[in-house]
């Protein structure tokens, strides 16, 4: 679930400096001091800039893709760079893998629906050997050989159109096959 977490523009600073939310949270900067503020990011995405915030004014940015350790730097234009804070972004906490399982010459289910950030999981419960392959269009995957009990992991970091993202065994060919549907976070998926 999506949070807002507050930030107060206090005198000449951001209080606090440093905050750290999750991929889809909001951050709200609100002016408690007399002075006029900007919130900026201005290199490097996302871009922001609120304008000029006087009291009591207040600006949201909501945050989509994760940042590294050091966060995005944002800062006052009027006051400049020793006016300055980080958010830290954090990607969504990863549920456990979907699991697909290899069954004879399937996978059960054959389609599945997931979220950006979401690993499928394939465990081979036949005692056939088979692949899991994506050979053509972003992303690409391979497992090699899956002999029985042998499982393979591969986590989808870019949403699907809508006919998702086809793989195969390369084994049996293209009439085994399955279907990842990947779904922005923060999207409903349905139950796979």
């Amino acid at each position: 679930m999506a949070e807002t977490k507050v930030v107060k523009i206090v005198g000449t600073r951001f209080e606090p400096e440093d905050v750290t939310i999750q991929v889809g949270d909001t951050v709200r900067w609100v002016n408690e001091s007399n002075l006029t503020h900007t919130v900026t990011r201005d290199e490097g995405e996302p871009l922001f800039d609120s304008g000029n915030l006087r009291r009591d004014d207040k600006f949201e940015f909501t945050f989509s893709s994760p940042s590294d350790d050091a966060g995005f730097f944002y800062y006052c234009r009027i006051h400049g760079q020793s006016m300055s804070g980080n958010v830290i972004v954090k990607p969504l906490a990863t549920a456990e893998p979907t699991v697909v399982k290899i069954i004879g010459t399937k996978f059960e289910p054959q389609d599945v629906t997931i979220q950006v950030g979401d690993t499928v999981r394939w465990v081979n419960e036949s005692n056939l050997t088979h692949t899991v392959t994506r050979d053509e269009g972003e992303p690409l995957f391979n497992s090699g050989n899956l002999r029985r009990d042998d499982k393979f992991e591969f986590t989808f970091s870019s949403p699907s159109d809508d006919a998702g993202f086809f793989y195969y065994c390369k084994i049996h060919g293209q009439s085994m096959s399955g279907i990842v549907f990947v779904k922005p976070t923060g999207e409903n998926s349905p139950e796979s």
